[in-house]
């Protein structure tokens, strides 16, 4: 079976047909009926923007041929049937003709950026747009690398002057160099939008910047399209972009999902496999104080568990209030040059409501570590701050008691939702309540092995109006609750046991740290735990480029790509660890866990 690509704003499908060469198939969205007349592949009538959010599309959104394509039941395109989604968001923002339009088009590139960083990665991705879009790390194409060329009807041999910017999670190079300055010299470079004679680029450089534009046959055969029509044609991208491209893609998936070697003499031989000897061997990640989560072993690993259906955020996106904090001040970096009309509400509306509401999601590959490093398999683990399924269902899946407390029962009851993705035999558990009453929700007695969470970070992300919500409170009142709330779990941690909190230093609202790690220590010192380690979770790069420039411009601070990971004991350390090491657990504990082990 065809690796499947989904194309965004496809458009007449330029594009798209690139990639079908390369070996895709292909489903392509766009909201122009127009456009999608001429489109080649099965295809969806819809907003980018919408499906990308889940909304249910209309019934009639399906367009012939519809082979391969499927909606849920509740009208939704569901997008784990893709490997690949790429996007071309419309351009007209970031060109260096925006001044000359008479309408405000959307800035796109920067809220697909932050989706595809929160809720699609480590999945691969590419996107499209012009010189002047603010791309991370962008590749430049341009027709005359190939080159691209066509003959004039006078004769006169023509090569496509064409700059598109591609970036991508997975590697990109470009085919050659360009030749305009060349070209242009020459006067051979050929357009396919404004522009006159070659011959009269000196009388109107501006509008002759793309160079001469030839008759409809003679653009289609500089793009390698003849299936367009005039309007079309001028918003396409060559196919020998995307199908030069494609295939770099292809090899990012097959390196992805290639599995690990495996010495097969030792089976072979009927003799032991050698001890593993290298610390990654035997712990899965180096017991070090950082650790790199951009590393290609670790997001193929992410993708491993995602490919279970975990969804955290279900249950926090559509109750979840306006993002606050850093999350609001995102989007109004993302939006600051967006001009005040119709598409630019939109634009601000889907952020808030679905793109970029501020909703975390959890990594699972922590979670693993976290339990894999300070828990045995059997272990009961509680997690005071439970928000979402994944630290339950990876708990599950290595074999985990689990018990997490949320204050908010719809949260609980969309975690409940997800159970079928959990080992049946180890099934989590959620409860709704205040964990700063714990004796009010546990059996009086009842004991864990660790206690493992992220607690909110202040007021970055608001999770309800209830007075007890920590992210609702003023600092004072947030560290006081926090406190409560480490002492009450603390003391139903079993003696010779480990505690581990994923978290950050916050800035208040003169841009000044909290230490909310201080405050943290402080409140597990004060329950009587030992503060034992703490690592440096590095975040993936690719929204901190959109958001480094403007606070740094502002004020000079620095945008944080890490988290922190602390870890505490309750008791003696050398007998926790003792209790770990005498209960070793295999490199591959159970059934339930990923199928692509990676590391682990």
């Amino acid at each position: 079976m065809r690796p499947r690509l989904l194309d965004l704003f496809c458009g007449a499908g330029g594009a798209s047909a690139g990639y079908a060469r390369a070996g895709f198939e292909i489903v392509g969205v766009d909201n122009d009926p127009d456009a999608l007349a001429e489109y080649p592949y099965p295809c969806v009538l819809a907003d980018a923007m919408d499906v990308l959010a889940g909304r249910p599309l209309d019934s009639e959104a399906l367009l012939p041929p519809t082979r391969g394509v499927q909606l849920d039941a509740e009208g939704r395109l569901p997008l784990g049937q893709f490997d690949v989604i790429h996007a071309s968001p419309p351009c007209q923002e970031y060109s260096i003709t925006r001044n000359d339009h008479e309408r405000s088009y959307p800035r796109l590139v920067e809220p697909l950026l932050a989706w595809f960083a929160e809720r699609w990665e480590p999945r691969l991705w590419i996107i499209e747009n012009v010189p002047g879009a603010p791309l991370p790390e962008p590749v430049l194409l341009c027709g005359s690398e190939w080159p691209l060329a066509a003959i004039d009807e006078d004769g006169r041999d023509l090569r496509l002057r064409r700059h598109r910017l591609f970036s991508s999670n997975a590697p990109l190079h470009r085919l050659g160099s360009c030749s305009c300055a060349e070209d242009r010299r020459l006067g051979r470079i050929g357009g396919v939008y404004g522009g006159g004679s070659p011959d009269r680029a000196a009388d109107n450089p501006r509008k002759n910047r793309g160079g001469y534009t030839p008759a409809l046959p003679v653009r289609a055969a500089l793009m390698g399209i003849d299936w367009m029509t005039t309007d079309a044609l001028s918003e396409a991208i060559p196919p020998a972009y995307t199908e030069h491209l494609g295939g770099q893609i292809l090899a990012a998936l097959a390196e992805q999902s290639a599995p690990e070697l495996v010495l097969e003499e030792p089976a072979l031989f009927e003799i032991e496999a050698p001890p593993p000897t290298t610390l990654a061997e035997k712990f899965g990640v180096p017991p070090m104080s950082v650790i790199n989560r951009r590393e290609g072993w670790w997001r193929d690993r992410k993708r491993a568990w995602l490919r279970l259906g975990i969804r955290s955020e279900i249950g926090r996106g559509a109750e979840q209030e306006e993002a606050t904090g850093a999350h609001q001040a995102v989007a109004a970096g993302i939006t600051a040059h967006v001009r005040s009309d119709p598409f630019a509400e939109l634009l601000r509306a889907r952020m808030e409501e679905s793109l970029w509401s501020g909703v975390s999601i959890f990594d699972p590959v922590v979670c693993e570590l976290a339990y894999r490093w300070f828990s045995a398999p059997g272990d009961a683990v509680l997690d005071p701050f439970a928000g979402g399924s994944v630290r339950g269902i990876v708990a599950s899946h290595l074999g985990r008691g689990y018990l997490g407390v949320d204050l908010r029962p719809e949260q609980v009851e969309a975690n409940e939702d997800q159970l079928g993705l959990a080992d049946w035999r180890e099934l989590p558990a959620w409860v709704a309540g205040d964990s700063a009453a714990l004796e009010n929700l546990l059996e009086p007695g009842e004991a864990f092995d660790l206690l493992f969470t992220c607690p909110p970070y202040g007021d970055l992300e608001r999770y309800s109006d209830r007075p007890e919500d920590l992210s609702t409170m003023d600092a004072d009142g947030f560290r006081e609750a926090h406190q409560a709330i480490i002492a009450a779990a603390a003391g139903r941690l079993r003696p010779d046991r480990f505690a581990v909190w994923v978290m950050s230093d916050i800035r208040d609202s003169r841009g000044a740290y909290r230490s909310l790690v201080a405050e943290t220590v402080a409140g597990f010192e004060a329950a009587g735990c030992l503060y034992l380690n703490e690592a440096i979770l590095l975040d993936n790069l690719t929204t901190a480029s959109i958001r480094a420039e403007r606070p740094f411009r502002a004020t000079r601070k620095l945008t944080r790509v890490h988290q922190k990971m602390l870890v505490f004991v309750k008791g003696d350390p050398k007998r926790a660890a003792g209790r770990l090491e005498a209960r070793d657990e295999p490199a591959s504990p159970g059934t339930g866990e990923p199928e692509e082990a990676g590391r682990f």
